[in-house]
């Protein structure tokens, strides 16, 4: 424990997917992961390097509770676009706990949990052009036209809807 920070996990060198990976967890226990894809140096990988700056953060990976992950996958794949690139049902004969999805720059990770135990999460998306990605998602019956909000009152035009595990999930661009 450094500075009242607990660790759930060290930093790792994540092979399946080439990631450098490490948990910390919050006052209620929730363990929060932060990961960098190989291949790039970091502005502030860490003091045993003797490299100082600041820590620049380039995207947030969430992960979302599932009540059925193999349902959940096939929701975002043929509803929201998003492609599977880690299924743990390809490497074991399990149930199926935990999947890594992907759309472009976006990369949410679902993980089986009991609806009895079920933490729903809420997820911002920033886009450009919000236009097409509303229309595809009408087209999908993932929404309504009554979802689309053109102006908010902060600026943002954006639609909101809910997956099937009931996560929150907003799209939204700046005005």
């Amino acid at each position: 424990m450094a500075k009242g920070v607990t660790f759930g996990q060290e930093l790792t060198h994540k092979e399946l997917y080439n990631n450098l990976e490490f948990t910390v967890k919050d006052p209620d226990g929730h363990e929060i992961a932060f990961g960098q894809e190989l291949g790039e140096v970091p502005e502030n990988s860490s003091k045993k390097t003797g490299q100082e700056g600041v820590t620049k953060i380039h995207f947030i990976s969430p992960v979302l509770a599932s009540a059925n992950v193999r349902r959940d996958i096939e929701f975002y794949e043929e509803k929201l676009g998003f492609k599977n690139v880690y299924d743990s049902t390809n490497y074991s004969d399990g149930p199926g706990d935990y999947a890594v999805l992907r759309r472009q720059q976006a990369v949410l990770h679902l993980q089986f949990q009991f609806p009895d135990n079920m933490i729903s999460t809420d997820v911002k998306f920033e886009v450009e052009n919000i236009l097409p990605i509303y229309q595809e998602y009408l087209e999908n019956e993932v929404i309504t036209e009554a979802t689309f909000h053109a102006e908010t009152q902060w600026k943002t035009r954006e639609f909101t809807f809910f997956d099937l595990s009931r996560n929150r999930l907003t799209f939204f661009e700046d005005l």
